[in-house]
């Protein structure tokens, strides 16, 4: 039998109960929401979800001790390729998951504005020759745009995790 956590899409198996429910003098005690109208069937795509919740890892909702020491580190943009990133902070969440520590990372972005230069198009030529020629105008369009310029990656612990050698490890420039 295969796992049901690798499927992205789950698919209800209600077409007995679709059938059953047709006929009409057993309509009146059907609920609405069960009606076959409203049952779904294997072509309404519901996707499957896996949640990664406290009931997994503890037995309480409350931690007794409270979150912990709060810990941050801050790091600059500039020095990581942003693939390499996603990379380090999907490992990151998944250490602070499998460890269940509480953590946010945070995003720094600053309002920039670009320039574009404007070109225009035309035709020209006589009989059989004809020529499509773009050139530029002289002026120059203005938009904005944002842009990350840095993280704040935010735990809460009472152990040191090594969250700082962990990064340095990876060549992610540190900041305070």
């Amino acid at each position: 039998m295969k796992s049901r956590h690798l499927r992205m899409l789950r698919y209800p198996r209600t077409t007995a109960e679709k059938r059953a429910n047709c006929e009409r003098e057993y309509r009146k005690y059907i609920r609405g929401k069960r009606l076959p109208c409203n049952l779904p069937d294997a072509y309404d795509d519901m996707f499957h979800c896996v949640q990664n919740t406290w009931k997994v890892k503890r037995r309480t909702q409350y931690r007794c001790g409270g979150r912990g020491e709060r810990h941050s580190v801050s790091f600059k943009s500039s020095a990581i390729h942003s693939y390499r990133f996603n990379c380090t902070k999907y490992d990151l969440e998944a250490y602070f998951k499998d460890h269940d520590i509480p953590y946010d990372i945070e995003e720094h972005r600053e309002r920039y504005t670009y320039y574009l230069p404007v070109y225009a198009s035309r035709i020209s030529g006589e009989g059989d020759y004809w020529e499509w020629e773009t050139y530029f105008t002289g002026e120059f369009r203005t938009g904005k745009s944002w842009r990350t310029t840095g993280y704040t990656l935010t735990w809460w612990s009472d152990k040191d995790i090594g969250v700082k050698y962990i990064m340095e490890s990876v060549g992610l420039e540190v900041g305070v």
